[in-house]
């Protein structure tokens, strides 16, 4: 089985994982993944006018006010059940509470969120596709499992030049700040949650043979 794996100069081809079990009832999200910049947003654009479905990012969570009307309209569904946390999505999660409450938070609030786009697809019985770098941030690894992803294998530093130009950071410290954060440990990161579903994809295979 060749080894999927994001490289950090060369971009590859995207990975494919369970596209066809994507359907409105047991697996109704579709899951786009990569690096910042490496192109997910015009991916899910063309998905979204080929199949006509729903499309929100998880990033939407924590930058609300940039994200699409689509993804805005979900997110109050959200916070209506969870009314606590408007005031960190209006603020970008960036509150007094300190650095590290603020991420943990974050975390957990991606998470349940996560869980309530299931829970929506399935209830109006239609299939979202989501997006951002928070399935393989905040997620669990074994969360994804099984489930439809598309990973984007549009290269570390192709995927940083594409961030900078359309975002264009104006301190050498902010791009010095991207660059290590999204460059190389989100890299790392994203390689990591590759090589484990590769893993269990293996070990599936192996389950399945010895039947």
């Amino acid at each position: 089985m060749k080894k999927d794996k994001i490289k950090f100069i060369k971009s590859t081809g995207d990975v494919y994982y369970n596209l066809s079990e994507w359907n409105c009832s047991t697996n109704p999200l579709l899951y786009v993944i990569g690096l910042s910049g490496s192109g997910k947003t015009t991916l899910i654009l063309s998905l979204k006018k080929k199949y006509n479905v729903c499309c929100i990012s998880l990033d939407a969570l924590r930058f609300y006010n940039s994200s699409s009307k689509e993804s805005q309209v979900i997110v109050d569904c959200f916070a209506k059940l969870y009314p606590e946390i408007t005031k960190d999505i209006l603020c970008e999660w960036n509150s007094s509470k300190g650095f590290l409450k603020n991420e943990k938070l974050f975390t957990y609030y991606v998470r349940l969120f996560n869980d309530y786009l299931f829970e929506y697809a399935t209830k109006n019985k239609i299939t979202i596709i989501v997006e951002g770098i928070q399935p393989f941030v905040r997620l669990p690894m074994k969360c994804l499992i099984n489930k439809p992803r598309i990973i984007k294998g549009t290269s570390s530093i192709q995927s940083f030049l594409n961030a900078l130009k359309r975002d264009n950071p104006k301190s050498i410290r902010n791009i010095i700040f991207r660059f290590i954060r999204y460059s190389i440990v989100h890299f790392f990161r994203l390689n990591l949650y590759l090589s484990y579903w590769q893993q269990q994809e293996k070990n599936h295979q192996k389950r399945q043979s010895t039947r």
